[in-house]
């Protein structure tokens, strides 16, 4: 295929430009569409503790009904990581049963008119200060962790798809501020994946997702930030015709249209009396609270500097162009068209395969495929056939240009230079990172250097005594890197299989066999 065919594979689309406005919803520009319905500000000030006061290292023990009531807040011990360990989680329980004695110990004093404890009349103080209710009390005792530090980098990332978001939303007639949801739902991580299969920033379920986007193996759009906005705004779009009301449709992102239309019917727009009193029976602690959340984080972000005084370093604007594929290409095929190189594709376009990005799939008709602004050109010269370029991505030595790494949970630049035989300082040098810089992000794309052969790793590894720990380093993966026992690293550190590592740690490395 020549180059003129190639180009009239490529339908350039301005952006967001040709998306008509909803008439449906263009009132919600003379009119504030997100209020605080009345008995519904405990819960937004408890939310904006857990996001904006509360560290991953705090646990807030709680009514789970009356978000007012905060009995204590207390600290994880130990080192805490991003995940609980088993020990940190069963610490936490027994916090919780603790405090659900006392509280049924109040319940039987109150009910018999006896005295009360200081302890006791200190749990009953908070119940009365938050509005709550003493009667069945130990029943709804709930415990929340504090996300700070992820709503922290959550705000820091969102500095760079915040104005592009807004524009998918405004060109729908839509609120701009729909633009924080993925505070609520992923923290901004653009491969965050639930335990019930929904997927990226915008969390879509697949069989949701297929009515606005392609989910596949070798492109899953809900991957890529800006599409599935454009997704969640065709969303919002049908939730609020068939609602007419904004807490309503943004619950419903959470709960179902179906499900809120059942609750409108019984409880009119009385958004305070749905949380209260519908009772389905899916319509659980998360749905209640998926609205309040949004107001609270809306909150935040509205006045970072208020909750974040030590001051919030916003990633760049995002500065990409969409183009959708007429026809399936390989990403080699667009590579050459746009001028750029595969690691600015990818970093774009989050949701391409592995084998997608090695020239081992194509990349499907009907995709909107982003590029930097700076390559996004009218016309291009004529391009290696195509034939050519699947001779260099398949059955052989892959281009240089597919030498990456998308990085996974888990992944820091120790345990990926490790696992592609180079350094820490290599790789580091090799994307422009610091090597003691900002933590990765999972579906960034790193280049990798040339790889050392089997020999120069055993070197590696071999001629270090001690290993800095990273943040998603553990035991089995730095024994592994080292090629030693498990047990033989745990041994020399004074472990056990339950211990618990931090970042900045020093182990000391054993002797390989």
């Amino acid at each position: 295929m020549g180059g003129a065919a190639i180009a009239a594979l490529l339908m350039f689309l301005p952006c967001f430009a040709s998306a008509a406005p909803d008439n449906a919803n263009s009132q919600v520009k003379t009119q504030n569409p997100f209020p605080l319905p009345s008995g519904l500000e405990p819960a937004v000030d408890f939310w904006c503790k857990v996001f904006a006061d509360w560290s991953r290292e705090q646990v807030a023990l709680h009514d789970d009904e009356y978000l007012g009531v905060v009995y204590r807040v207390v600290d994880i011990p130990g080192p805490v990581a991003e995940g609980l360990t088993s020990g940190q989680r069963a610490w936490v329980r027994e916090q919780e049963n603790q405090l659900i004695a006392e509280l049924s110990q109040l319940s039987v004093k109150k009910a018999r008119s006896q005295a009360l404890t200081k302890t006791e009349q200190r749990l009953a103080n908070a119940i009365t200060y938050g509005s709550g209710k003493i009667k069945g009390a130990a029943e709804r005792v709930r415990s929340q962790r504090g996300t700070r530090e992820r709503f922290l980098r959550g705000l820091e990332i969102s500095g760079r798809y915040d104005q592009v978001f807004r524009a998918v939303f405004r060109a729908r007639g839509l609120p701009e501020d729909l633009a924080y949801l993925p505070h609520v739902e992923s923290s901004f991580q653009i491969g965050a994946r639930s335990s019930v299969g929904a997927a990226g920033m915008w969390q879509f379920m697949p069989s949701t997702a297929r009515s606005y986007m392609t989910v596949g193996t070798t492109v899953d759009e809900r991957l890529n930030p800006v599409t599935a906005a454009q997704g969640a705004a065709g969303y919002f779009a049908g939730a609020y015709r068939s609602l007419g009301n904004w807490p309503l449709a943004v619950t419903s992102y959470n709960h179902g249209i179906g499900s809120m239309n059942r609750a409108q019917a019984r409880f009119g727009n009385d958004f305070a009396r749905i949380v209260r009193d519908y009772d389905a029976p899916s319509f659980g602690f998360s749905s209640r609270n998926f609205y309040p959340e949004f107001l609270a984080v809306r909150r935040i972000a509205k006045s970072p500097d208020k909750y974040f005084p030590e001051g919030v370093r916003f990633q760049a604007p995002l500065a990409a162009k969409p183009v959708t594929l007429k026809h399936a290409l390989y990403a080699h095929d667009i590579r050459k068209q746009m001028g750029t190189d595969l690691l600015a594709l990818a970093d774009l376009n989050p949701g391409w395969s592995d084998r997608a990005l090695k020239g081992k799939s194509k990349l499907p008709a009907g995709i909107t495929v982003w590029v930097p602004a700076k390559n996004y050109v009218p016309e291009f010269t004529a391009p290696p056939d195509t034939a050519v370029a699947r001779v260099e991505t398949s059955h052989g030595t892959p281009i240089k240009s597919s030498r990456i790494h998308r990085v996974a949970q888990g992944d820091s630049l120790w345990t990926i230079a490790r696992r592609y035989g180079t350094t820490v300082k290599t790789l580091s040098a090799h994307n422009g990172l610091s090597a003691r810089g900002a933590p990765l992000r999972i579906g960034q794309v790193l280049k990798l250097p040339g790889t050392h052969t089997t020999d120069s790793l055993n070197k590696i590894a071999t001629a270090s005594t001690t290993h800095r720990v990273s943040a998603g380093d553990t035991p089995f993966k730095i024994a592994s890197a080292y090629r030693i026992r498990l047990n033989d690293l745990l041994a020399a550190n004074n472990m056990h299989a339950r211990s618990v590592i931090r970042p900045g740690q020093q182990l000391r490395i054993p002797s390989a066999d």
